[in-house]
């Protein structure tokens, strides 16, 4: 997991800073707002228009006319109901306008027919996010439609990778439609076929191995037309291993395609090794009486891999290349804001897909690189470094359309400026969250939030800067890009990419976050400090997981274990107002989550929640950083939801050079496997995995190993929770359950830093020694 680079001082990065801001755009629906991200007027003032004339004898009293009577402004009507009008955020465009319309409510018989009493006690239209929500049809864009007809599909394009198999293993297959328009089409079913099934049968939509040994390809096509997809799929069928025999099979993370010519070390009795050939399979002949204690890969230009006690003779090992630092890609574009609802400060962030492969999350591409930005608003002027994802504006000022983020695309009226994010090359999605915050709601917390923002050492209080936005109350809206081409490009001889020729993808925020849930949330992960303490904050989001393109965030949430005066105790602060002024308050350990039902060519794929855990001294302090994060695959998100199971707790140990070794301090209770990610001066990288049940983990004494340690500068221990699986499964070919699929089935993970001791950090939770 390659996470510490984005926290490193010589980037530049103040990662306090975008953590900060993260959490403030998952914080904004936390009170104030409705259902369909619109804030709720429940008085009128002077500059409430009239009812234009649609009605012939207006009121012109206060609070004197009952639902269905006619009215002026708002204040004529009963307290809960509103003069319908189209200036009115919770306009009722069914029913007539400058007529009084109950809008706050107890439960549905207090709503208008088609509408329901949502969680913030407001009459909401209901939508959709999977096809069982509708009736009839299918759910689109959050709304229950006739499907789309296949015939209306002109292009269609294969995702699935590469793959090898072995007999009865499965390979789930995925292909995405396209309209005329080149708008995608999530609910355009396919047909598979293999063009020797013998070698691998379909059935439905999932390639299965069958008896006879080769190689074969698997196409699609619409279903129903002629169309049929760009792309193939690539599968290997390999036999049983016969007795006496350990198989390795050595395919590329990226692609699934076999890897040739990598070096595989097996440690027994004694020490064999071989190379990989054309079908990425090396066999080493060993009695089945005779125990192996590792396995390792290694190849140029490739990460090195060693696998302790992997538990299986038939091992199945996903590898990746080395990062090429000479070569960056990302993505770019513009953040067009003019279909929310317009106010004076504007904010929002925007991002490529997370990987699926959630132990390849890195942060560095998160956000973006980081850009000097001057703000100057409501007694805040200051210049920040702020990274490319996120955007700023107050008023007509737009912070974040400098000359380095926009490469000379000049943002029109509506759009808050332009972001820039790093993405690996291959498919992705873009997506982003933007809103509108009104002066009047900043101004109560200027003097804290300008506390938390300035600071001697460039560096941001995140606990304040939290504490100082809790009370704001704007919604915000998403957007979504639901597949981008990324490829990478030289760097300059600075390493500065190339940003103008990352892939641009303009995004439109426009679909409210009207999915409302109260989340409950297990207790806070106890820190490796040795003192007791807990993490301090969390944050859950809402998600899709898209085939062949990563995870896009639908919607976030975050709290604190501590608000004002509290003691702290493992436990997220509840939030009074949760949902708006009429919503019932949440008590501690349940969470407000608002997010966008599935859109732009998001329906369909499967969806999670995730809850990650953060010590935020070690964000402010460039500490050992800790994280816990918990995974949770729903169908859907509910009114009421809870993430299951407890937070792991933080794997803390040492790094021993001259003892080639790993020294965990303890078993983390509930994890199944422990990953290390280690690396050297001059960027090569070697990742070790074992059982979680081991304390003691030895590099094998192979060729490199001893040369690479001594020049350690970084380190990164992760423990793993699995559902329905264990550590040798993660290694078997044709488990289904192997490392590359591991978003099915991890439930959990959490993460420790190692680094040297150093005076500023004497005892940090992971030393390298």
């Amino acid at each position: 997991m390659r996470l510490q680079r984005a926290f490193s001082a010589e980037r530049g990065v103040p990662v306090a800073l975008w953590a900060g801001f993260f959490l403030l755009l998952a914080m904004m629906q936390l009170r104030g707002v409705d259902g369909d991200g619109r804030t709720m007027p429940l008085s009128c003032g002077s500059d409430d228009g009239a009812n234009g004339g649609s009605c012939s004898t207006p009121a012109a009293c206060t609070g004197c006319a009952a639902d269905g009577a006619c009215c002026l402004v708002s204040n004529n009507c009963l307290a809960g109901s509103i003069c319908n009008q189209p200036s009115e955020d919770l306009y009722v465009a069914d029913e007539p306008s400058g007529v009084c319309v109950r809008v706050v409510c107890n439960n549905d018989g207090d709503c208008e027919d088609g509408f329901t009493c949502g969680l913030a006690k407001i009459c909401v239209a209901p939508s959709c996010q999977v096809n069982a929500d509708c009736p009839t049809g299918v759910c689109l864009e959050g709304a229950c439609q006739a499907a789309p007809a296949a015939s209306l599909a002109t292009t269609c394009e294969v995702l699935t990778t590469g793959a090898i198999l072995r007999a009865g293993a499965t390979l789930p297959l995925n292909a995405l439609a396209r309209d005329a328009s080149g708008a995608l089409m999530p609910t355009i079913e396919f047909e598979w076929s293999s063009a020797n099934p013998s070698i691998v049968r379909i059935s439905d939509q999932t390639a299965i191995g069958d008896a006879v040994r080769g190689e074969t390809t698997l196409t699609a096509m619409v279903k129903g037309t002629e169309t049929v997809c760009e792309g193939t799929v690539a599968v290997t069928n390999l036999p049983g291993v016969p007795a006496g025999t350990v198989r390795v099979t050595v395919v590329d993370e990226a692609l699934g395609l076999p890897v040739a010519d990598a070096a595989v070390v097996l440690v027994a009795d004694s020490t064999r090794t071989a190379t990989t050939g054309a079908e990425g399979v090396v066999e080493f002949q060993l009695p089945a009486a005779t125990p192996f204690t590792s396995v390792s890969i290694m190849k140029s230009g490739w990460q090195s891999m060693t696998i302790l006690d992997p538990s299986t003779r038939d091992l199945y090992v996903p590898y990746a290349r080395e990062v090429d630092k000479t070569k960056v890609g990302g993505l770019r574009g513009v953040l067009d804001l003019s279909k929310t609802k317009s106010a004076d400060l504007k904010l929002g962030i925007a991002g490529p897909a997370l990987p699926s492969n959630l132990l390849a999350l890195s942060l560095d591409s998160f956000l973006g690189d980081s850009f000097p930005t001057q703000i100057s608003f409501a007694g805040i002027d200051q210049s920040v470094d702020l990274p490319g994802g996120v955007l700023l504006g107050f008023e007509s000022q737009q912070f974040s359309a400098d000359t380095a983020r926009c490469q000379g695309v000049v943002p029109g009226t509506g759009e808050l400026g332009c972001f820039v994010a790093r993405a690996p090359q291959g498919r992705t999605a873009a997506w982003a969250f933007g809103g509108q915050l009104r002066i009047r709601d900043v101004t109560p917390i200027v003097t804290k939030l300008a506390a938390a923002l300035k600071s001697t050492s460039g560096e941001i209080d995140v606990a304040g800067f939290l504490t100082a936005i809790l009370p704001l109350t704007q919604s915000m809206s998403h957007g979504v890009v639901g597949q981008v081409d990324v490829e990478s490009h030289a760097v300059s001889t600075e390493g500065v990419p190339d940003y103008a020729s990352f892939s641009r993808r303009d995004i439109t925020v426009s679909h409210p976050l009207k999915v409302l849930s109260k989340v409950s949330v297990p207790n806070l992960p106890v820190l490796g400090g040795g003192d007791g303490a807990c993490a301090e904050a969390m944050v859950v989001a809402a998600a899709s997981i898209l085939p062949g393109r990563g995870i896009v965030p639908l919607g976030l949430s975050a709290a604190l274990d501590v608000l004002a005066e509290e003691v702290p105790d493992c436990r997220v602060a509840g939030v009074e107002k949760p949902f708006g002024d009429n919503s019932e308050a949440l008590p501690d350990g349940v969470m407000p989550l608002a997010m966008a039902p599935p859109h732009g060519g998001l329906e369909g794929a499967p969806m999670a929640l995730l809850a990650l855990a953060l010590d935020l001294d070690s964000l402010s302090n460039g500490g050992d950083i800790q994280l816990s994060a918990l995974v949770s695959r729903v169908d859907a998100v509910r009114d009421v939801e809870t993430v299951p199971g407890s937070f792991l707790g933080f794997p803390t140990g040492s790094i021993r050079k001259q003892e080639a070794a790993i020294a965990l301090d303890r078993v983390v209770e509930g994890a199944d496997a422990t990953r290390v990610e280690l690396e050297s001066s001059d960027g090569r990288t070697w990742i070790v995995f074992a059982p979680a049940a081991k304390t003691r983990l030895e590099l094998p004494a192979i060729k490199g190993s001893a040369d690479f340690l001594s020049d350690l500068v970084d380190g990164t221990i992760l423990s793993v929770k699995l559902e329905d699986s264990s550590y040798a499964a993660l290694w078997t070919l044709g488990s289904g359950k192997t490392i590359d699929r591991l978003i099915d089935e991890a439930r959990g993970f959490s993460v420790q830093f190692c680094a040297e001791s150093t005076e500023e950090r004497p005892d940090p939770g992971c030393q390298i020694e």
